[in-house]
């Protein structure tokens, strides 16, 4: 670990995920944006002082990344407050149906996990996917405390962000046929891959696309630490057929912006 308020390495860049791996293999990556905004900060001249004046408006897993990686003990003990501050929102969201205490005690019980995973050593894959999915991770810690508690939620109390239904199995998730989006997706620059990306007319369509297809996330795994579409979008395993008509429909949309209409 380093004292961000001391580094003074030129080429800075975040340090990769390596305990959290994709099925063909890889290590799962952050999303661009987190990426971007850990850079900027690492390249500042001053990260510790560029994250406390802004820690409110940092993505939370910027905020989880330099918690775990900082040496200075002010810095992380004000991050590790912001972030379980933000998980206490996520776990009352998550709660509705129950009584506040009930809710309180959940909130503990997940704060308590969250703090332990963050200053893990070494880096565990439950304290990664912290950064990858945070918001998933909180919402599976607080389902399982869920089990604990006597008062049991109303069905239906998770938002779902689900509002279409394929009336058929979909095998696939991609067309495996060779096709110039296929082409596309191997070669391009990330402006164009971006541009294209543009043509999707629903944001939780194209969300699903990049999760599954380009950042090759699960739909659903047996293991509840596993960061999925499913799990990223509130949905059980038993709607993945929602996100997969969703992506579908988001590689027609982007076939015909390319001039590509199978």
């Amino acid at each position: 670990m380093s004292d961000y308020s001391t580094v003074d390495d030129p080429m800075l860049c975040p340090v990769p995920l390596a305990s959290v791996r994709v099925k063909s293999g890889g290590a799962y990556r952050r999303f661009l944006d987190v990426e971007d905004e850990i850079t900027q900060i690492l390249r500042s001249g001053d990260p510790a002082a560029q994250l406390l004046g802004s820690i409110g408006e940092c993505k939370t897993q910027t905020l989880v990344y330099f918690a775990r990686h900082s040496a200075n003990r002010h810095l992380t003990g004000k991050l590790i407050h912001e972030i379980t501050e933000r998980a206490v929102k996520i776990v009352a969201k998550n709660c509705r149906g129950y009584n506040p205490t009930d809710v309180d005690a959940m909130a503990g019980e997940v704060v308590i996990l969250l703090a332990r995973l963050l200053i893990a050593e070494p880096p565990t894959r439950s304290s990664e996917i912290l950064e990858i999915d945070f918001d998933g991770a909180v919402q599976q810690q607080t389902i399982k405390q869920h089990r604990k508690f006597k008062n049991v939620p109303k069905p239906g109390m998770f938002d779902s962000s689900s509002t279409t239904s394929g009336t058929d199995p979909i095998d696939a998730l991609v067309d495996q046929a060779p096709s110039a989006l296929d082409e596309l997706i191997r070669k391009t620059t990330k402006p164009q891959l971006r541009r294209l990306l543009k043509a999707i007319k629903k944001p939780k369509h194209r969300k699903a696309f990049i999760l599954r297809v380009l950042r090759e996330w699960p739909m659903t795994d047996a293991d509840p630490s596993i960061p999925t579409v499913t799990a990223y979008f509130g949905l059980r395993p038993q709607q993945a057929r929602n996100v997969q008509y969703w992506i579908d429909h988001a590689i027609k949309e982007m076939r015909e912006a390319l001039g590509d209409p199978q």
